[in-house]
């Protein structure tokens, strides 16, 4: 039995638009949520990963003219994956902090001072003085709006806010990678500092 062909997304009316539009932008809010929490998790990982690797480093200090050659090989090799460890660690840490660091930009249209009724940025920017004038002032707005301002205002911002989100999946991706450098790093240096002071 074949399948029949999807219909076709019909979006006719402004309201069928504005409701498409709307879980459009929260899809893309979630998603940049969800890359800021990679964030935060990649970065736990990296201060357990550091506390441990500072914690036996002091087995570095030894008189090495005095070491045995095994040591001193063993010695040298603990200190070049630890050099390993921590550039590798100092790049994906960057990557991970520029994950959350992407900010919006606003877009606003000649002769209106404040374009956009859904950017907080430009929200906030609406009206000076209290709170009830400027809420005041975004009723209005809002009253005034047409619905084809209001989806040129969900457009603008799913496509500012998607630009956002692939910086951050891409600074994510770069992150996660070099984190598997940094695992692979810290695990040799570990074993083999733990074998250093072993060697005492």
């Amino acid at each position: 039995m074949t399948e029949k062909p999807e219909a076709p997304l019909m979006l006719s009316s402004a309201k069928s638009k504005l409701e498409f539009l709307n879980q459009a932008y929260d899809r893309v809010n979630q998603q940049a949520t969800q890359a800021d929490t990679k964030a935060g998790v990649i970065l736990s990982f990296h201060s357990v990963w550091t506390w441990t690797i500072a914690s036996q480093a002091t087995k570095l200090l030894i008189d090495v003219s005095a070491a045995s050659p095994l040591k001193t090989g063993l010695w040298i090799t603990s200190l070049l994956f630890l050099l390993l460890f921590a550039l590798s660690l100092a790049i994906s840490v960057y990557n991970a902090i520029m994950i959350v660091l992407p900010r919006l930009t606003r877009h606003r249209r000649e002769g209106n001072p404040s374009s956009s009724l859904i950017f907080f940025g430009e929200i906030a920017t609406f009206s000076e003085g209290p709170l009830e004038r400027k809420a005041q002032a975004y009723w209005d707005a809002l009253n005034q709006a047409t619905d084809e301002a209001l989806i040129h205002d969900y457009i603008t911002r799913i496509c500012d806010v998607s630009e956002v989100v692939q910086a951050k999946y891409e600074r994510a991706s770069r992150s996660i990678r070099y984190s598997m450098v940094t695992f692979a790093a810290w695990a040799c240096t570990l074993v083999l500092l733990i074998l250093l002071g072993d060697m005492t």
